[in-house]
């Protein structure tokens, strides 16, 4: 069963539900259950919650023109969606959302939007 980790600034959003999103390289399958973890082999490992995937999409993040571009599905965000998209992916706006993908991504980024159910929350697991 698959492991998902993220870092700690967006494990509150994980853990309480809040973002049932995340863009991964790997495409999940619909059904699969994910371990959803911060600290991921470390001391400090926690985990967040167990979700099961609902869906799982191609996305493209990139810059056209300097503007930026988030294609799901082979289908381009108005400037509205990427918005929301941004903060169904944890952060506060889209600026911060292609700062982090820039910073982190070889741009364009061709990968997989991956959506889930909260299966299970936790309040202390040992890692």
């Amino acid at each position: 069963m698959p492991a998902i980790n993220f870092y700690p600034r967006f494990a509150d959003q994980v853990e309480s539900g809040q973002k049932r999103q995340t863009i991964r390289l790997r495409q999940f399958h619909p059904g699969a259950t994910l371990y959803l973890l911060t600290g991921q082999r470390t001391a400090w490992c926690q985990r967040l919650g167990v979700g099961t995937v609902t869906r799982c999409r191609p996305v493209v993040v990139d810059f056209y023109n300097y503007v930026p571009r988030i294609v799901v599905d082979d289908v381009a965000l108005s400037m509205k969606q990427m918005e929301a998209f941004a903060r169904a992916d944890g952060f506060p706006d889209l600026d911060s959302f292609m700062d982090f993908f820039g910073d982190h991504h070889t741009l364009p980024l061709a990968a997989w939007v991956t959506e889930w159910d909260l299966a299970e929350q936790t309040e202390e697991t040992p890692a």
